[in-house]
């Protein structure tokens, strides 16, 4: 695998830093991938996913949204809508440096932004999320409290996953200001769903929900005990093989 490591600007001119996985020969195609809420571009599941597509001739970039891994600017800019953001111009990046890219793959928050944008990607053949909320509000419950006390120009520092972060008004309320079941319904490509049925971060009604919402073609597949953050390599490597497949299949 060759993987080397790029910087990009999204449209607010913030820069984004990113990481290209290649295959020894010519890709077949391209993915990219979004990570979960307040996570990297190099955390476990991204990473493995990856190294699976990538053995499978799939060239695959990955990105950290604002404000998180390696990216500049601030969390409290990275709210969905800038996820949405983030993700037009890294297809952006892709379509102008590489080839635009036919699978979007999102793991939790970042599968639920894949699933609001992918439907101006015309490219996208498969559009798959890994135990991913419906709905971005899904993640409010990290703030229990806060909005109501909150002025529209103050700032709070949280913590999640045992690190800090500073959110503004801004970023709480832009979980609500989006029509999910109509973007999802409006996606063109092959909806993949993938999420563990015994998922205790995101239910895996949220699922039923994202699938119900599709058209088809798309499905539905059980990673029992893979848990949320899909941390056994076997998992992250049955999503980059069954991924991989599709594509082989729709080149016939």
């Amino acid at each position: 695998m060759l993987s080397k490591n790029i910087v990009f600007t999204n449209a607010k001119g913030i820069e984004l830093a990113a990481r290209f996985d290649l295959p020894q020969a010519e890709p077949l195609g391209f993915a990219l991938m979004a990570h979960c809420f307040s996570c990297s571009k190099d955390v476990f599941a991204m990473t493995h996913i990856s190294e699976s597509l990538v053995a499978k001739g799939i060239g695959v970039m990955r990105f950290d949204f604002t404000g998180l891994g390696q990216s500049k600017g601030a969390f409290a800019d990275s709210h969905f809508t800038a996820n949405i953001e983030d993700i037009r111009s890294a297809v952006t990046y892709l379509e102008t440096h590489a080839k635009a890219p036919e699978i979007l793959l999102g793991h939790s928050l970042g599968g639920t932004a894949i699933l609001a944008t992918a439907h101006d990607v015309p490219s996208a053949k498969i559009v798959a999320t890994i135990g991913s909320p419906y709905d971005p509000s899904h993640v409010e419950h990290f703030f229990d409290g806060l909005r109501e006390h909150m002025s529209d120009d103050a700032e709070v520092c949280i913590t999640l996953a045992g690190r800090k972060f500073i959110i503004n008004r801004e970023f709480i309320d832009n979980l609500d200001d989006h029509r999910m079941n109509e973007a999802i319904r409006n996606i063109k490509g092959h909806v993949v769903v993938f999420h563990d049925p015994e998922d205790e971060v995101v239910e895996v009604d949220n699922a039923r929900h994202i699938f119900q919402a599709a058209t088809h073609p798309k499905s539905f597949i059980s990673l029992p005990g893979a848990g949320h953050l899909l941390l056994k390599e076997k998992d992250a490597e049955l999503v980059g093989a069954v991924l991989a497949a599709m594509i082989a299949q729709q080149a016939y």
